[in-house]
């Protein structure tokens, strides 16, 4: 007995040590993108681990305009990292052409996206102007970056100013707001005008890069992370706001107080009949809507207590379940929103209707 024992006994020993090593091979195969303990993403690509990064932007964050998938900026960006550091990329996209950072900002709030995100990358400006101030955009871009930050403590933000944004009021607000969040800014207005290269080179519409365009984001946003790698760059932690009124959560409002001329067709209430309204009543300082987009979409005005304060288009060349900016830097306190059918249609829509589909509205969650 004593002899058998003996002569298992290297047996065990050998079986235990490739347990061992079969464990910490596993360990090792198991490893995700962003999952690796507490480094940072920069400290990951200098060990050549993969990396998870997420876009939440407008058109110019999902690539429009590039010629093929192979050149949008972020394709072309990831084939540079597994070049020069041996990474692979992993992603996530939050992005939608003609959103605004409002509409990010709500759709990021309910995503369900994986927490183990090594880089952040927001891109907006371009279509904020055209329906909020500096002052009510400088709101919702903190708004978000603050939001991100807290849900990826240890991702580094990167906002892009583009290059098509030719408001120095809204670039200048995302330049502060970097400033203040210590965010990798990276401003695109002057590589573009730099370049030796005319906008119409450079871009497919006078707002949309081309592939050519897309190259240099590509580049400037690499030789970014090249030198916040060497740099080994730290991830700061959460300042205090510039604005005292951003640390907020959303809140929808399906059920209207008042339907006249509105009847429910599916999860919208629908009308295309002129002077038909729905109101709503409602507290805070901030008001958006959710609707449906689609090509026979029809023209809604809209009043505030009263008070018209804009007209808003829910046509789009395809259905699409969109979130719209109304309002905000409202009084606190109760409001009276009232959203009214015009019977007109954006000369995009080509249809014969002008139908108007609204599911809800979206306010600040009470504290």
């Amino acid at each position: 007995m004593l002899h058998k024992r003996k002569k298992l006994l290297p047996l065990v020993s050998f079986v235990m040590l490739v347990f061992l090593f079969s464990l910490f091979l596993f360990q090792d195969m198991a490893e995700t993108y962003g999952s690796n303990g507490n480094k940072t993403g920069y400290e990951k690509l200098l060990n050549g681990k993969p990396i998870r990064y997420l876009i939440i932007g407008d058109s110019i964050g999902r690539s429009s305009g590039a010629e093929t998938p192979q050149q949008t900026w972020f394709t072309m960006l990831e084939k540079k990292i597994k070049s020069t550091y041996g990474s692979s990329s992993k992603s996530d996209k939050i992005v939608q052409s003609g959103s605004t950072a409002f509409e990010g900002f709500f759709k990021f709030s309910i995503s369900d996206i994986s927490p183990n995100q090594d880089f952040v990358f927001i891109v907006f400006g371009e279509n904020d102007r055209k329906y909020m101030s500096a002052d009510q955009f400088m709101q919702q871009y903190e708004g978000l970056l603050r939001h991100v930050k807290k849900t990826f403590p240890r991702a580094d933000i990167v906002t892009i100013t583009e290059s098509s944004l030719k408001n120095d009021q809204f670039a200048q607000v995302i330049n502060v707001l970097s400033d203040h969040y210590h965010t990798t800014h990276i401003d695109m207005r002057p590589v573009f005008a730099d370049s030796g290269q005319t906008e119409k080179q450079l871009t497919k519409d006078g707002i949309h890069p081309n592939s050519a365009g897309y190259q240099l984001y590509t580049d400037t946003i690499f030789r970014a992370l090249e030198k916040n790698a060497s740099a080994n760059k730290q991830i700061s932690k959460l300042p205090s706001p510039l604005d005292q009124d951003v640390d907020f959560s959303f809140k929808t409002v399906e059920n209207p107080d008042v339907m006249d001329g509105f009847f429910k067709q599916g999860s919208y209430l629908q009308s295309e009949k002129k002077a038909t309204s729905i109101t709503y009543h409602f507290t805070g300082t901030m008001l958006g809507l959710q609707v449906l987009r689609s090509p026979d979409g029809g023209e809604i005005t809209v009043f505030i207590d009263g008070k018209k304060t804009v007209e808003l288009s829910t046509w789009w060349p395809f259905a699409r379940e969109r979130f719209i900016y109304v309002a905000s830097s409202l009084s606190e306190g109760p409001h009276t929103v009232r959203f009214e059918v015009s019977g007109t249609r954006s000369g995009f829509n080509q249809s014969n209707q002008s139908v108007v589909r609204i599911a809800a509205i979206i306010t600040k969650e009470n504290p």
